[in-house]
């Protein structure tokens, strides 16, 4: 009887022995995939930050690109400050025209083409009797540059025009070079 219940009892843990090594042997098994999938998605996660640190590159360079472009298409651009708010749409260009005039005469009339002219909105700061700037965009770059030198050379502005002022068209975020930091994406 002592041999029966060794026997049976041996034959019980062999059985309990199998389970538990084919269940330790599904578990591996589930557990090999497991670590596959997260190796998979690891190195997805890693080609995703690796395109994501390429665009956040390509970003800065168009960034910096656009700026520059836009540096150039103001290149041709003067601010003019304090003309009365009476001068109007249509009337804009003849009085841009005869004030670049008066401030430097030696330039013909077909140096003076303007490309487009328009009023500024007016920022809310700005007191309201205070007329919006107009800026224009003139044709030639030499005639902005002859305008601007003449008017920094003389010690007044011609008459009828005393309360005008005459700037290079920049924006403060274009006198800087542009910089964009940005941060990789952390890893979990």
């Amino acid at each position: 009887m002592l041999q029966e219940l060794r026997s049976s009892m041996k034959e019980d843990l062999q059985l309990a022995v199998n389970d538990i090594r084919r269940e330790v042997h599904e578990v591996g098994t589930r557990l090999n995939a497991l670590e596959e999938k997260t190796d998979d998605l690891c190195q997805a996660n890693d080609g995703i930050l690796d395109k994501i640190r390429r665009m956040e590159s390509e970003q800065v360079r168009l960034t910096a690109k656009l700026a520059d472009l836009e540096d150039r298409s103001c290149r041709n651009n003067i601010r003019v400050r304090g003309v009365p708010e009476s001068i109007a749409g249509p009337d804009i260009p003849e009085y841009l025209r005869q004030l670049f005039t008066a401030i430097q005469p030696s330039l013909e009339p077909a140096d003076l083409r303007l490309d487009r002219a328009h009023r500024v909105p007016k920022p809310a700061t700005l007191a309201r009797d205070i007329p919006r700037d107009i800026v224009t965009k003139l044709h030639y770059f030499s005639a902005k540059d002859a305008i601007l030198t003449a008017q920094r050379k003389s010690t007044a502005m011609p008459p009828g025009y005393e309360t005008i002022s005459l700037f290079a068209d920049l924006l403060s975020g274009r006198l800087m070079p542009c910089e964009v930091k940005t941060s990789p994406p952390q890893k979990r």
